[in-house]
């Protein structure tokens, strides 16, 4: 654990004044699509950052600290326990990692210290933490076993990258950016639009009216790959990935926990094939496009 001087400074005028701390861990899941997910080990939500770390969801054991000299690349095996009704970006946690939400994720590990100043532990943890240190970050390399109650899995440090044989730029037919990253320069927003179910549903299929165009200009439905959050009812705040919509539904990639009811509403955003027509037609954005569709095709000799 490494200290800047400012939290330096904070902890040894803490400890000459011989205060007391409480400790809790925060977790930050960084998924590729740049979405953001926080959990904490402790029994109640902690709020730092302008985010909120949950509790009582996933619970993340087997993280250690580890002091070495020299350049390496640190590894790390952990267990990832979850109840089925617990969710990670809004799709039930098992089946999203089965399903490669985590490919590609990285997990950080950051250490809060609170000042015990009432001397009751929830209303001390509800003031903004004294110094918050991140103790591990993580690239996800290797999902080892997905269970009933728990997911093994390894983590190795960013510098794994450094490990892989290739260069910097890569020359593949699709686009290398992530759909609205800061390479794509898209706006979500203007590309989302509302919804509201419209008749009794199931946990993959979202009945609606389309009052915006099915299909983009490139002939594909238009939210093919993107993602629908949830803005009321039982699954308010919950964000889903869709697999495909037509005329009249979505069609969900990962199945809701709770059925949603008449009425409720969500949001939906785009989705991208990565190509070049969808940067074009669709999108209007090739000049942007990080991809060469143009790269011949592997030939294999027999």
């Amino acid at each position: 654990m490494k200290l800047t001087p400012a939290q330096a400074a904070i902890f040894n005028a803490s400890i000459l004044a011989s205060q007391r701390f409480l400790i809790g861990e925060l977790y930050t899941f960084a998924l590729r699509d740049s979405t953001q997910v926080y959990f904490t080990n402790l029994d109640l939500d902690i709020s730092y950052g302008g985010n909120t770390f949950v509790s009582n969801s996933l619970r993340v054991e087997g993280l250690k600290y580890k002091i070495a000299v020299g350049w390496q690349v640190d590894e790390q095996d952990i267990k990832i326990s979850a109840l089925p009704s617990d969710t990670l970006a809004g799709a039930a946690f098992f089946g999203a990692v089965e399903e490669g939400l985590l490919d590609g994720a990285y997990l950080i590990r950051q250490r809060g210290f609170w000042t015990v100043s009432s001397g009751i532990a929830y209303q001390d943890f509800q003031q903004p933490p004294l110094v918050v240190v991140t103790l591990f970050t993580g690239r996800v390399s290797t999902i080892a076993k997905i269970g009933r109650t728990h997911v093994e899995m390894k983590l190795k440090s960013p510098m794994v990258l450094l490990d892989i044989d290739m260069p910097r730029n890569t020359y593949q037919p699709g686009c290398q950016w992530s759909l609205f990253d800061q390479g794509c320069t898209l706006n979500r927003a203007s590309f989302t639009n509302m919804f509201v179910v419209q008749s009794a549903t199931n946990v993959v299929v979202t009945p609606v009216t389309f009052g915006t165009p099915v299909t983009g200009g490139d002939g594909l439905p238009y939210y093919e790959q993107g993602r629908i959050t949830f803005t009321s009812g039982v699954n308010n705040n919950l964000i889903s990935s869709v697999k495909t919509s037509d005329g009249v539904s979505f069609y969900l990639r990962f199945p809701l926990d709770n059925v949603p009811a008449p009425g409720d509403t969500f949001s939906a955003s785009a989705g991208c094939s990565k190509t070049s027509d969808t940067c074009t037609l669709k999108f209007g954005n090739l000049a942007n496009f990080r991809g060469f569709p143009r790269v011949p095709p592997i030939m294999i000799s027999v």
